[in-house]
């Protein structure tokens, strides 16, 4: 998942499950997009990206421990990514982008997108780097 604030704050919301959801209610993201992931080891889980994150205690995403260790579906959420980009945020401001990140145990299968509408993620995708 790439976001689209180069350096700031996002929102972030995790949600681990034990069963499948309901489908994704599309209004107000820009992005939805299923994935199937598995993570390796005894403590699958997910962590932020960035050198001065790894000295951070809260750098670490809550695992996935329900089926450990997968394999997952991962449905990404995003919004504010254009925002986020095109903005310089400051320390005392407001984050203008959000993810939201919904994990369920889930045999691998092909990826789904349920919506694709933000400039950046169409610019990173026409670049390859997805």
């Amino acid at each position: 998942m790439r976001t689209g604030t180069d350096t700031g704050d996002i929102l972030l919301t995790v949600d681990v499950r034990d069963t499948t959801p309901e489908p994704p209610e599309l209004a107000g993201w820009e992005e939805v997009v299923d994935v199937s992931l598995t993570l390796p080891g005894d403590d699958p889980g997910v962590a932020t990206a960035g050198e001065e994150d790894e000295e951070r205690e809260d750098s670490r995403l809550p695992d996935f421990t329900h089926a450990r260790p997968g394999p997952f579906r991962v449905r990404v959420h995003a919004r504010g990514r254009d925002d986020g980009d095109r903005l310089d945020p400051q320390d005392d401001d407001e984050p203008v982008e959000e993810h939201y990140i919904l994990a369920w145990p889930a045999p691998p299968s092909p990826s789904y997108v349920h919506k694709r509408t933000d400039l950046f993620g169409a610019e990173i995708r026409s670049a390859g780097t997805v």
